[in-house]
């Protein structure tokens, strides 16, 4: 009933493209005092060490979910944490198997969890809805030993993330710590590569 109901809220969209969720979080007073836009944007958080992910479709397309507004909100995140002491880390994930970028497809919205939760063999069928959502063909050898590669790396900088704070993992450089200033962030793709300019990836 809430989806027939948010159905018949939105505004009319090209066949095909993501609908347009009119809902948003309840400020009630006592979970969320406030937006959680303002309430990061304010630095009234509760500060843990945080890394943000965008995957680079989700900010350039093509896909079926654009959304490069998500950037600007994640450097305030980040900020947000900074501010208070904490350590942030900001993240740009583009690995697709290679046999789909060969016909143009990109990193779209969600397909960077098959690699953190180590699905790099399509053990759990999830390859096949992010497939059906993409437009892009799923085989029994799509996934190959640089999938297997790049999901284990980022278990592993996930692990030492949630056990230190720190995201780390052998063979791979240092992942800096994000600052305004240096705008650095951890490209990932068939190589992990430190890179500037986060909070204009989408421009």
């Amino acid at each position: 009933k809430i989806l027939e109901a948010n159905q018949a809220l939105e505004p009319p969209r090209v066949p095909g493209s993501p609908p347009a969720f009119m809902w948003d979080a309840s400020v009630d007073g006592w979970l969320l005092p406030d937006s959680p836009e303002n309430i990061f944007k304010s630095g009234k958080c509760n500060a843990v060490p945080l890394v943000v992910v965008a995957n680079l479709g989700e900010l350039t397309g093509p896909g079926p979910l654009i959304m490069p507004q998500i950037i600007p909100a994640y450097v305030d995140m980040l900020q947000a944490v900074i501010s208070q002491g904490e350590n942030g880390y900001a993240c740009i994930f583009d690995q697709v198997p290679a046999v789909w970028r060969k016909n143009g497809f990109v990193s779209i919205h969600s397909i960077e969890l098959t690699y953190v939760f180590g699905d790099w063999d399509n053990s759990t069928g999830w390859w096949n809805g992010i497939a059906a959502m993409a437009g892009a063909k799923t085989t029994s050898n799509f996934l190959d030993a640089t999938d297997k590669y790049v999901s284990e790396t980022m278990m592993e900088l996930w692990a030492n993330f949630a056990k230190d704070g720190k995201p780390s993992a052998q063979g791979i450089s240092e992942w800096p710590e994000y600052t305004e200033d240096s705008d650095q962030y951890m490209n990932v793709c068939e190589k992990f590569e430190v890179k500037t300019g986060y909070s204009k990836v989408a421009q």
